[in-house]
């Protein structure tokens, strides 16, 4: 697993670097534990094949405006907000798509995902996972970063009946 985390993360940093050339360097920091906070959009991405499990890129609401406009290329005006959303599950899907690629082409595992999900709240969401594999970095610096928290678990086996 830590083969496909790493990957999630090189990931992480092309993507964050395409969308913030001039901007400040998007670097991967160590874990920061099993359970997340304080995020009020949540794109989801769900994993299948050798592994399973899902990608939860977490976004706080004073990250989410620099995130959209650093994607978007340009500044959000009110009533953009529907765009901002579209942005932060475009960022979530390069960064997973990307991933996946790399884990195929390097033999590291099969995996498919899903398209991503958007979660929102008003309220910050409280998430913990229990039976995966579970870690949660910090991707970025201020002004642009965000949590990515990844849970695994080993696929389900192929078997054949005899």
């Amino acid at each position: 697993m830590e083969e496909i985390i790493k990957a999630v993360c090189r990931s992480c940093e092309e993507v964050m670097a395409s969308f913030f050339p001039s901007g400040p360097k998007a670097t991967v920091s160590s874990e920061i534990g099993r359970s997340f906070s304080a995020a009020s959009r949540v794109v989801s991405v769900g994993v299948a094949g050798d592994y399973r499990g899902m990608l939860l890129l977490l976004y706080e609401d004073d990250q989410l405006k620099n995130l959209a406009e650093g994607f978007m290329g340009m500044p959000l005006e009110d009533g953009m907000e529907e765009y901002a959303d579209e942005a932060l599950i475009e960022i979530g899907n390069q960064i997973v798509a990307r991933a996946a690629v790399e884990i195929a082409n390097n033999g590291i595992a099969s995996v498919d995902i899903t398209p991503p999900s958007l979660l929102c709240s008003e309220e910050p969401m409280d998430l913990a996972w229990t039976r995966m594999k579970t870690k949660v970095i910090r991707v970025g610096e201020e002004p642009t970063y965000f949590q990515l928290a990844i849970g695994l678990s080993p696929g389900l086996k192929k078997f054949s009946a005899k």
